[in-house]
């Protein structure tokens, strides 16, 4: 029978506390991303999170198609980090002309970077079918994202660089523009795409991270304060769906006010 989630004990020290954070994140952001928990099973802390290529029919689980970019791409899975960008965006552009699928994509390459995932490699991206004929398609939620840099010995070199940049903290939002002008795809929707995600993931992470142990959450925050130093300052704003306004760390009679969300004042 087909599992309904996957299950992962923590491999090496907080990693299962690390992505279930990312997670959280990637949510906050409004990117696609399925449910996930830390919970116990047998004695040992787990990341558990839900399986989105599944679908109940009968109160049975049922396997859904999807195919990661290295396989759209007719790959072996060990060339997962021989698929470079540039091949990514060109492979869905074909699959959908209206260029909607690679400007998602450009946007999940942007959180990937701006969290300091440096393992985002073609097998964790994935697209799925939105058509019995295989005619349209749509990238599955995210999956597997974390900082990764955050423990020692890590490469911090990017699993996909592009337009030059080998290192989360090299890019910059003309990074994204060439990227995306090179293969077909709009550069200023890429480049102010991309300066969005960075401002919405500085400005999301410190309550992403609220749970984690403190040594650990600030880690993490100083990890994504360099991933995003080719970025702009995160402005204040608001958001259009929820008509809340963001205000940035500041001082209030000489005392710290961490950056912290409220509703637009009426007028």
């Amino acid at each position: 029978m087909p599992s309904t989630h996957i299950l992962k004990p923590s491999s090496f020290h907080d990693s299962d506390d690390v992505e279930h954070a990312t997670m959280l994140l990637s949510k906050m952001v409004g990117i696609e991303t399925p449910e996930s928990d830390i919970q116990e099973f047998n004695g040992q802390q787990t990341y558990i999170v839900e399986r989105f290529d599944r679908r109940i029919e009968n109160g049975m689980p049922v396997r859904l198609p999807m195919e990661d970019m290295v396989q759209a791409l007719g790959l072996p899975s060990s060339d997962k980090y021989k698929v470079s960008a540039i091949d990514t965006l060109i492979t869905l552009r074909k699959m959908d002309t209206s260029g909607k699928l690679g400007e998602e994509w450009l946007r999940r390459l942007a959180f990937n970077v701006a969290v300091d995932n440096c393992d985002a490699h073609a097998r964790n991206y994935s697209v799925m079918p939105t058509s019995p004929d295989g005619e349209s398609w749509k990238l599955s939620p995210a999956y597997d994202v974390m900082t990764t840099t955050v423990w020692p010995g890590s490469t911090d070199k990017l699993a996909m660089p592009f337009s030059g940049a080998e290192h989360t903290s090299e890019v910059t939002p003309d990074h994204y523009a060439r990227l995306a002008d090179y293969c077909g795809f709009d550069p200023d929707v890429a480049r102010d795409e991309a300066i969005r995600i960075s401002d919405l993931v500085r400005l999301n992470a410190r309550t992403a991270y609220m749970d984690l142990e403190p040594e650990l959450r600030d880690k993490l925050l100083d990890k994504i304060r360099v991933a995003n130093s080719g970025m702009p300052s995160p402005q204040r704003f608001i958001l259009p769906d929820n008509g809340m306004v963001h205000v940035v760390s500041h001082d209030r009679d000489g005392h710290p006010v961490h950056d912290y969300w409220r509703r637009k004042p009426s007028r």
